[in-house]
């Protein structure tokens, strides 16, 4: 291995020795800012690094920008500078160098190196302090080259520092040796000896970075034929899984099909099985609809006979009441007419005699003075007799005037006490009268409140009935009346025959209680005009006695097995 790179180092030193002094694998760069603001580069070094350097600047001409590479510490790093912010100045020129070896270096060389290239942007702290890494400007690697950090082998990354310290050391030692030389210092064999010594280990590590880039080349080879024939068993399973996977398709298509046809052949059969039992069920449909219709009717004429005997007895009996009130009325107010003018033609009788007595009194004291006057002439003897006896005579009309008065007193008082009886009396009947007719009238309200309601739930019962048809005509038509819809129409048809059933007592109920509510009103109103004194026996007001014949009477031949009737039946009250 060591001999193979040795001879490899001797080649490519007589390589560099025929090539000349000038064509050196390294080169610096000259860099200035001409007149119309584009940064011109001049190189100087080996062809390889002229023409590597000459197609970067075209590819970053097209950009506007140059892309600047640098090396710190033995690692990779890429900086990039834009032209488009060079200014306009006189034109310098520096050189730039390709190394730094010293990492601490002062911000004031960066900012005079960025002063010259004429960039305003300044990438660092504008502070005067020493930095810990400095990207390199200029450090172009040629592309047959790898660079280090960058696409290369552990082997290359590894013994990449060892090769810039060497090229770092010679440079230098380059240097100084020229410095030496034009100064004519001593130590130049030495610096000779070191030079050549050095350029021999670069050429040896140039060997063998050759051959560790070839043996990397050869696994990538190598890599390279593994994936193609893995790609090939892959490309041969792919097609033996598509062909098993396509006969086996195949085979369920073909299961897929039997199965089918045994589906329809069974579907046909059912659907014959089907339509027979429909038309069986529709026939059964038809009679219990018939039979219902039937028992509907029927229950309707009993309910309207029923009703209208119960209106015609309600108004036979408000009609006679109403006349025995009416009768009652006048006969009373007829009596107290007579009582009242009884009383007063005893009041004028009484008075006509009183004033026949006074006129009578009147006559006679009269005639006793008109006797009086012819006897003046009597002696004074007899004077006192005669004043005692007209004292007496005037002494007996003022007793009777007095018991004339006191009668008439007393005739005025029971006058009085008669008319207030009277007025009384009259009060009574109007009360009496109007709490009649508002008892008339609540009872009248009530009843046609009663029909009102029971008819609003015959509606409803209609309407529920109704729903429960179209309900069976949804099932009949959506189901094909196979065993079990049958038994769930069943089911559905008991049920709203027993919602019928609870309705119809629910009506039965009300309707007891409707009766209960009039015999209340009629015994109340009766224990009331008693109260008052009024006889009640004049009042025809029959009570309702059999009430309990109302809750106890059956349902007119309802089953369960009668259908939902059709239409909405209406009521003529």
């Amino acid at each position: 291995m060591e001999m193979v790179a040795e001879q490899e180092v001797h080649e490519a030193a007589k390589r560099r020795q025929s090539e000349g002094p000038g064509q050196e694998e390294e080169g610096e760069m000259v860099g200035e800012v001409s007149g119309d603001s584009r940064l011109v580069l001049k190189i100087k070094g080996g062809h390889r690094m002229h023409t590597v350097i000459e197609k970067v600047l075209e590819a970053l001409e097209k950009r506007g920008e140059v892309e600047l590479a640098g090396q710190v510490g033995g690692g990779g790093l890429d900086k990039v500078v834009s032209i488009a912010e060079i200014v306009k100045r006189k034109s310098p020129s520096i050189q730039q160098k390709t190394f730094f070896s010293d990492f601490d270096v002062q911000l004031t060389r960066w900012r005079d190196v960025c002063q010259d290239f004429g960039s305003k942007r300044f990438p660092f702290p504008r502070r005067s302090e020493k930095l810990h890494h400095i990207p390199l400007l200029c450090c172009w690697y040629p592309l047959e080259t790898p660079r280090p950090g960058r696409h290369c082998s552990y082997a290359a990354q590894k013994t990449a520092a060892p090769v810039g310290r060497g090229k770092q050391s010679n440079e230098n030692v380059g240097k100084k040796k020229t410095s030496w030389k034009g100064e004519g210092g001593p130590g130049n064999a030495g610096i000779r000896d070191n030079g050549e010594r050095l350029q021999r280990k670069l050429l040896l590590q140039d060997a063998r970075i050759e051959q560790l880039h070839r043996r990397h080349r050869a696994e990538i080879q190598a890599y390279e034929q593994k994936i193609e024939t893995l790609e090939y068993v892959h490309k041969n399973l792919k097609k033996q899984i598509q062909t098993k996977g396509e006969e086996e398709i195949l085979k369920e298509d073909l299961a897929a099909e039997a199965v089918l046809a045994e589906q329809y052949r069974s579907q046909v059969n059912l659907e014959a099985a089907t339509a027979k039992q429909q038309k069986a069920n529709e026939q059964e449909v038809v009679a219990l609809e018939n039979a219902f219709d039937q028992h509907l009717d029927k229950l309707r004429e009993q309910f309207v006979k029923s009703f209208e005997e119960l209106k015609t007895k309600y108004e036979q009996q408000y009609e006679q009441a109403r006349q025995t009130l009416e009768l009652r009325e006048k006969v009373e107010v007829h009596e107290v007419e007579e009582r009242k003018n009884l009383h007063i033609n005893e009041l004028m009788a009484s008075h006509r005699s009183a004033f026949e007595q006074i006129k009578a009194y009147q006559g006679t004291s009269e005639g006793d003075r008109r006797n009086a006057g012819p006897s003046e002439n009597r002696p004074q003897a007899n004077a006192g007799d005669a004043v005692g006896e007209s004292a007496t005579d005037r002494a007996s009309p003022t007793a009777a005037s007095a018991q004339l008065e006191e009668k008439v007193k007393a005739a005025k008082q029971s006058n009085h006490q008669m008319e207030q009886q009277k007025h009384k009396l009259e009060r009574d009947i109007g009360e009496y009268t109007r709490r009649l007719r508002n008892l008339q009238n609540d009872a009248h309200m009530r009843t046609q409140a009663k029909i009102m309601l029971y008819e609003q739930k015959v509606s409803q019962m209609l309407k529920s009935l109704e729903q429960k048809f179209r309900q069976r005509e949804e099932l009949i038509t959506s189901l094909g009346l196979r065993p079990e819809v049958a038994i769930h129409l069943e089911e559905i048809l008991r049920q709203s025959f027993c919602e019928k059933n609870d309705e119809i007592d629910h009506l039965r109920a009300e309707l007891q209680k409707m009766a209960k509510s009039y015999n209340d009103t009629v015994l109340t109103m009766k224990a009331r005009l008693k109260q008052l004194g009024v006889n009640s026996d004049c009042f025809d007001f029959e009570l309702i006695q059999d009430t309990e014949y109302i809750s106890k009477a059956p349902a007119p031949c309802i089953t369960t097995t009668v259908p939902v009737a059709r239409g909405n039946c209406v009521l003529s009250i």
